[in-house]
């Protein structure tokens, strides 16, 4: 048992036995070692099921609202994750007050889509373990450092915010951030405009994304009206367009990159890098990130007389 697991645990099962908390929302080991599943811990005995490694990659943030509703809460966040319970704070979907926040310092985990690209085969991996900044994977025939950049999920290359933004306490310690860059959009716009039309025509409109994403909690998707001239549920190229770029409008300063989108997208559509781009753009605007500070205020529902505009 790692230490991540022991400290986890143990404030799982303090927090339960003090009443402080009516669940724990954590990760616990799934049908490999490269999957975990996201668990509710009730019982301070149940804490047990509770564990950490490079397999969490759920953010985990998707069901503290609902669960807060009935009572305060704890949760195990990464960075990403944490950024999204403050992007809900900040909503006003979430109080502070509601949530207890086990930090962990995350060096990233693992997509286990991607292991079969890298050369692992899933159905005889043993073990997965982080260490020493590496990845270590047994297969049966003796520990094997995998590529981190070939198995993790592609949003923790980018990452910069591997130790959480917000929490009670935290679990562990990670390396320094080295953010990679983007390099999927071409740089012409017209080749952009093609790699998109790509991208989009592979959409089969099964909204993955949107279920999984913490910050899509609209009671009433715009997807899911009737037709209303502009966009209907058909799978089609131009429908297919709206969707993608009305939800990356709508994700604009909120969108904390954690990279669930992309991780449960059956089409392999890059989601973040569109993602990525729109953060860009409202941090070069703005100076705005988005899940990093709980008492700011949202950038698109703020507005000054000296905010950067068009002339005229």
């Amino acid at each position: 048992m790692n230490s991540h697991t022991e400290q986890i645990r143990a404030e799982a099962r303090r927090l339960l036995e003090s009443g402080e908390v009516s669940v724990v929302i954590g990760y616990a080991p799934g049908s490999t070692p490269a999957r975990a599943t996201p668990v509710f811990v009730r019982k301070p005995e149940d804490a047990e099921r509770l564990f950490w490694s490079p397999a969490c990659a759920a953010n985990l943030a998707l069901y503290v609202r609902e669960q807060a509703a009935r009572g305060k809460v704890a949760v195990v966040a990464k960075g990403c994750d944490a950024r999204s319970i403050v992007t809900l704070i900040q909503e006003k979907q979430l109080r502070r007050e509601d949530v207890h926040v086990i930090g962990v310092a995350c060096s990233g985990v693992v997509d286990a889509g991607r292991l079969a690209s890298a050369g692992v085969d899933e159905g005889k991996l043993k073990s997965l373990e982080a260490g020493g900044g590496a990845l270590v994977a047994d297969c049966g025939d003796g520990p094997a450092e995998l590529q981190r950049e070939a198995v993790l999920k592609r949003a923790c290359l980018f990452c910069d915010t591997p130790v959480p933004p917000l929490w009670d306490v935290v679990v562990g310690e990670a390396a320094a951030p080295s953010p990679a860059r983007d390099g999927v959009l071409p740089e012409d716009l017209d080749a952009r405009r093609e790699f998109w039309a790509e991208q989009f025509a592979k959409c089969v409109r099964c909204y993955a994304c949107r279920q999984v994403c913490p910050a899509c909690y609209c009671s009433e998707c715009f997807t899911d009206r009737l037709p209303v001239g502009w966009v209907s549920k058909r799978i089609a190229g131009p429908e297919n367009w709206m969707y993608h770029t009305t939800r990356a409008f709508h994700m604009a300063g909120r969108c904390v990159g954690c990279g669930e989108c992309e991780r449960v997208c059956p089409a392999g559509i890059p989601i973040q890098t569109l993602m990525r781009r729109m953060a860009e753009e409202v941090d070069g605007l703005f100076g705005y990130r988005a899940g990093m500070d709980p008492d700011a205020e949202p950038v698109l529902a703020t507005y000054r007389d000296d905010d950067d505009g068009p002339a005229g």
